[in-house]
């Protein structure tokens, strides 16, 4: 009897240590809600304070705007947008699924934010401000109010220098055009300089430039 139990014992501990790093990888805390309306954290709606955890979905309704402390910087997302935040590779992912999402670090982070296969990276040492807006889809505005962007579109890799906005337009090449699911992507810049800045100030500016812990 007990050889039986001390083999159920060792067997028990041994399967605890083989879950606990996986237990403590998914509830790794990403982040702390500072501001919220109009929010939602999964299926419960989003108060100041809420601990954010690998793999949450973040998303705000209409007239909504969430603001979350990410490390020494922030992300925030307006009105009918959502992203899943996802720990990946010592990095943290911000996957748009709509909508805009905007970031602000003062220092080099480890982060990047996703939709479909853009992805946006600082690429200042000063700290950046800037957003991703997915706008339909194969579609993507990618802006950057301070410091430079680094974007990775598909194959396409180009840098967004501060005050200026570039549109991507992904499109389905033709059937009979290479192969069937090819798909051909088109980089306009939209906004440049001042034109740029004045465009995209306001309440994105106010909330990217706050202090994330302010009220």
């Amino acid at each position: 009897m007990w050889r039986t139990a001390r083999c159920l014992l060792t067997a028990t501990l041994a399967m605890s240590l083989v879950y606990a790093p996986l237990q403590a990888s998914a509830a790794r805390v990403l982040g702390v809600v500072v501001q919220g309306k109009n929010a939602h954290l999964n299926r419960a709606v989003v108060a100041s304070g809420t601990t954010v955890f690998a793999g949450d979905l973040l998303a705000t309704e209409a007239d909504g705007l969430l603001r979350l402390r990410v490390g020494t910087g922030q992300l925030y997302l307006l009105e009918n947008s959502a992203a899943r935040l996802i720990a990946e590779s010592g990095r943290l992912l911000a996957a748009v699924e709509r909508g805009t999402l905007g970031f602000s670090f003062a220092d080099p982070q480890p982060v990047a934010v996703q939709f479909d296969d853009t992805i946006v990276r600082p690429a200042s040492a000063g700290g950046v401000h800037g957003r991703l807006s997915a706008l339909g889809p194969g579609e993507v505005v990618v802006s950057s109010l301070h410091g430079t962007l680094e974007v990775v579109s598909g194959s396409e890799r180009f840098l967004v220098s501060e005050g200026s906005a570039y549109r991507i337009l992904i499109e389905q090449e033709p059937e009979g055009v290479g192969k069937a699911d090819a798909r051909r992507r088109r980089i306009l810049t939209i906004l440049v300089g001042t034109l740029a800045v004045g465009a995209l100030t306001g309440l994105i500016l106010y909330h990217a430039l706050r202090s994330p812990d302010a009220p």
